[in-house]
C-alpha cells in the first residue's frame, strides 16, 4: 500500500510540473516572435523609382556656376547616392552639382542612381562668351614724322571679357600701315584713320594719324659715316711707303688712327697730329663700325642729297651706305632734283677690310670679268672707283659660272662692294663714267 501511495503521489508531481511549464515557454516564444519583426522592418529598403532636376537647361556666361537641385521619388528612397557626370569637361564640368562653366559650347550635365544607373536625370547647359563691349587705345590721335613708327595699345571691357582679341587695320595704307600687334609705320605725308575692332564683335576704336615730312637735321642724324679706325697696339713706325724706307716717325702703343686705305699687310693711316703714311697691319687693332637695322625711306634719302648739293658730271649719283650696307642711285629730273632710281642690297668690305668713305669720280674703268687668282675667284660686271675698290658681282669660281660665295647684306669684301649679279649688270651697262660716288 505504502509503495502504491509512492507512485501515484510520483505521477502527480510529475504532471503538475509539465503542466506550469507549457504557459512560460508559450509566452517566451511570443516575444522572440515581435523582435524580429520589428527588426525586419526597420532594416527594408525603399527603392528609387526616378529622379528630376529643377531645371532642364541653363544658358551661362564662361566663369559662372549654378546649383542643380534633385528631386527624388519617392522621396525617403535609401538609395540616393548619384553619380555625375559631364559631357564635354572642356565646357564645364560638374561637383556634387555645383556646374561651372569654363569655355564656350555646350555640355550635359548627368546625374545617375549609384545602384541603378538607368535612373537618371540630365541639364544642357549652353554656355556663352562674354563679349567685348568696349575697346579703348592708348591714343585717339597721333603725329607721326616720315618713317617714324609707334604701337598703339587697345584694352578691352569688361576686363573677363573671353576673347579680348582685336584686329587692326588702316583705311590709308600709303600713309601709314598696322600690323597685327597694333605697330603703326608713317611711310608717307597725308593722313590715315587706324582701326581697332573686336574680334567677337563690331566693337571698334579708331586712331587718327598725322604724318608730317622730316626737316633736314632729322634726317641727318640718320646718315652715320662709318668711319674705319683703329688703334695701335704696340709701339711701331709709320713709313711714307710700304717698303719701310721711308720712315716718318715712331707711333706708341694705344694711339688712335683713322684707316684711309689698306692692303693685305698694311694700312694707310692718318695720326691724330695729322700725319698719314703706312702702318704694318699686325700693329693695328681695327675697331668694328655700327650696322643699322633701318632703312631710309625715299622722302629721306632724297631731301637729304638734294639739300646736300651733290654735284656729278653726269644726270647720276651713287651713293654707298655702309652702315646700312645699301647702294641708292639717284637720277636727275626735268628740275634737276635727284630722285631715288634703285636701291641696292651690298657686301662692303670687313672692318678689317674696310671700305675707304670718300667722294669718287668713275673713270670709266670696267669689264664683264676679271679673275683674281691670289684669292682663285672672280667676279663680274666691275666698275672701278678708285684704286683698288670696285663695285663688282658676288664671287664666282674660275669657270665663271659656280657662283661661290652669293650673300650680300653684311661686310664681306676686301673692301670692294659687292652687289647681286643682276643688280651689279645694271649698273655696269647703266652708270656712265664721271658719276660722282659718295662712300659714307
Amino acid at each position: 500500500m505504502k509503495k502504491l501511495l509512492s507512485k501515484l503521489l510520483l505521477i502527480f508531481i510529475f504532471i503538475f510540473s509539465f503542466t506550469s511549464v507549457i504557459p512560460y515557454t508559450y509566452v517566451v516564444a511570443k516575444a522572440d516572435s515581435n523582435e524580429n519583426q520589428t527588426s525586419n522592418t526597420q532594416n527594408e529598403e525603399i527603392l528609387l523609382n526616378t529622379i528630376k532636376f529643377d531645371v532642364d537647361s541653363k544658358i551661362l556666361f564662361v566663369g559662372e556656376s549654378f546649383e542643380i537641385n534633385v528631386i527624388f521619388e519617392p522621396e525617403d528612397a535609401t538609395n540616393k547616392e548619384l553619380i555625375w557626370e559631364t559631357s564635354n569637361s572642356n565646357i564645364a564640368v560638374v561637383e556634387n552639382g555645383k556646374v561651372t562653366a569654363l569655355g564656350v559650347g555646350k555640355a550635359v550635365i548627368t546625374a545617375k542612381c549609384k545602384v541603378n544607373n538607368d535612373i537618371k536625370a540630365e541639364c544642357r547647359v549652353v554656355v556663352e562668351p562674354i563679349k567685348v563691349n568696349k575697346i579703348i587705345l592708348n591714343k585717339n590721335n597721333l603725329n607721326l614724322k616720315l618713317g617714324e613708327t609707334y604701337k598703339l595699345i587697345a584694352s578691352v571691357e569688361p576686363k573677363d571679357a573671353t576673347n579680348k582679341k582685336v584686329e587692326w587695320k588702316s583705311d590709308n595704307e600709303k600713309v601709314a600701315t598696322v600690323d597685327s600687334e597694333g605697330n603703326v609705320v608713317a611711310l608717307n605725308i597725308g593722313k590715315a584713320k587706324v582701326i581697332a575692332k573686336s574680334v567677337d564683335g563690331d566693337i571698334i576704336a579708331t586712331c587718327i594719324v598725322e604724318v608730317k615730312p622730316l626737316d633736314f637735321k632729322d634726317i641727318e642724324k640718320k646718315v652715320v659715316a662709318s668711319i674705319p679706325t683703329g688703334m695701335v697696339n704696340s709701339d711701331t713706325k709709320i713709313y711714307k711707303s710700304v717698303n719701310k724706307k721711308n720712315y716718318i716717325s715712331k707711333v706708341k702703343k694705344t694711339t688712335n688712327v683713322r684707316i684711309l686705305d689698306s692692303n693685305d699687310a698694311w694700312y694707310k693711316v692718318k695720326l691724330p697730329n695729322g700725319i698719314k703714311g703706312w702702318i704694318e697691319r699686325k700693329y693695328i687693332k681695327v675697331n668694328p663700325s655700327p650696322i643699322l637695322n633701318d632703312i631710309l625711306n625715299d622722302y629721306e634719302l632724297e631731301l637729304f642729297v638734294n639739300t646736300k648739293k651733290f654735284k656729278s658730271l653726269t644726270k647720276y649719283l651713287v651713293w654707298v651706305d655702309i652702315a646700312r650696307q645699301r647702294t641708292y642711285v639717284f637720277s636727275k629730273d626735268k628740275y634737276g632734283n635727284y630722285k631715288l632710281e634703285k636701291n641696292f642690297v651690298v657686301a662692303t668690305g670687313r672692318d678689317v677690310t674696310p671700305t675707304i668713305p670718300g667722294t669718287y669720280q668713275l673713270n670709266g674703268l670696267r669689264n664683264e670679268w676679271v679673275y683674281f687668282p691670289q684669292y682663285q675667284i672672280g667676279v663680274k660686271y666691275w666698275v672701278k672707283i678708285f684704286s683698288g675698290y670696285l663695285f663688282h658681282s658676288t664671287l664666282f669660281a674660275k669657270d665663271a659660272i659656280t657662283e661661290v660665295k652669293p650673300k650680300v647684306g653684311i661686310k664681306l669684301s676686301h673692301g670692294c662692294i659687292r652687289m647681286k649679279v643682276e643688280d651689279s649688270y645694271w649698273l655696269y651697262k647703266n652708270i656712265p663714267s664721271k658719276t660722282t660716288v659718295w662712300i659714307n
